[in-house]
């Protein structure tokens, strides 16, 4: 990405291999995709599977933003509360 807009994104392991449905019937730049996508993964209920609980989950997840390090974690809800 450009202009110093560059996130590392930290995702839990169970959560990456899921799956979030987004779209947009316009052609997005860049910064215009990541907003989409971060606000999909917060409202469009992603799913994936959960290897604790041994079941597919569906549900929001949370982003924890740190700034000064240009880092976002993406969590379930039940994982966040350790890290706010």
């Amino acid at each position: 990405m450009h202009g110093g807009f560059r996130r590392r994104y930290l995702i839990d392991m169970d959560v990456a291999s899921g799956s979030v449905w987004f779209g947009c019937p316009r052609v997005m730049n860049g910064v215009d995709w990541v907003a989409a996508f971060e606000n999909a993964l917060q409202t469009a209920t992603p799913e994936w599977w959960d290897s604790t609980a041994k079941r597919m989950r569906h549900e929001n997840l949370v982003l924890i933003r740190y700034s000064k390090q240009k880092t976002v974690l993406v969590l379930p809800k039940d994982k966040a509360a350790r890290y706010e």
